[in-house]
């Protein structure tokens, strides 16, 4: 089963492949501040949970993809129009693969429309993006042999 741990792992591998993103972080959303000194634009992934139901293990993430705005805000619109782009980039090779070695992924994104919400201002450095909720399914066999025994 892949775990939780191999999907982290795979946000890791798109921040770092893709050209756009410059920094990633993983982890609890009010965590972005106390990072140190952040190279924009920002691939930030939060856990939000799991769903277990027969045969699968939903992993629930909160994908948030940011950019510095400019004093005045004269490049907001941009920030906006460069970080959709690239959280739509996020979401393909979620759903189908293809930035390079490691995307033979055994996980699947099964929502048919993602919403994706903008947001301007929203933490101490002036930036703007774009926040998407998904579910990652894995195969879950309930299987009792793999529970640790004494």
């Amino acid at each position: 089963m892949t775990t939780f741990i191999k999907i982290a792992d795979v946000f890791k591998h798109i921040a770092d492949v893709h050209l756009q993103i410059h920094s990633y972080g993983f982890g609890v959303l009010s965590d972005i501040a106390s990072s140190g000194t952040i190279d924009y634009p920002l691939l930030y992934v939060e856990p939000d949970g799991s769903i277990v139901r027969k045969g699968e293990v939903g992993f629930k993430f909160n994908i948030l993809l940011m950019d510095i705005v400019q004093k005045g805000k004269s490049n907001e619109i941009d920030v906006l129009n460069d970080t959709h782009q690239i959280m739509i980039d996020i979401l393909t090779e979620l759903r189908i693969g293809g930035l390079g070695k490691g995307t033979d992924y055994s996980f699947e994104l099964k929502q048919n429309e993602i919403t994706l919400t903008d947001f301007m201002e929203r933490f101490d450095e002036e930036v703007a993006g774009w926040e998407a909720k998904i579910t990652l399914w894995v195969e879950w066999d309930w299987n009792r042999c793999a529970i640790p025994k004494t």
